[in-house]
């Protein structure tokens, strides 16, 4: 799987990271895995692989993911 190939590339843990998609095959595969996820989309459903969504990138750090 390319996500753990990365991971393990790059030394980092998955618990540690956040993926952002707008693709919810790639978000399952994230979470699987691990990873926080937050999905790029203007639906109102949040799938179970979803942790977070937003409608738009900008509005990524009223999350407050990235502290």
């Amino acid at each position: 799987m390319a996500f753990r190939r990365v991971l393990a590339k790059e030394k980092l843990i998955a618990r540690h990271c956040v993926m952002v998609e707008d693709s919810l095959d790639n978000l399952k595969a994230a979470k699987r895995l691990g990873m926080r996820t937050v999905w790029i989309s203007r639906q109102w459903r949040k799938p179970a692989c979803v942790d977070f969504r937003t409608d738009a990138i900008a509005k990524l750090l009223r999350l407050g993911l990235f502290q």
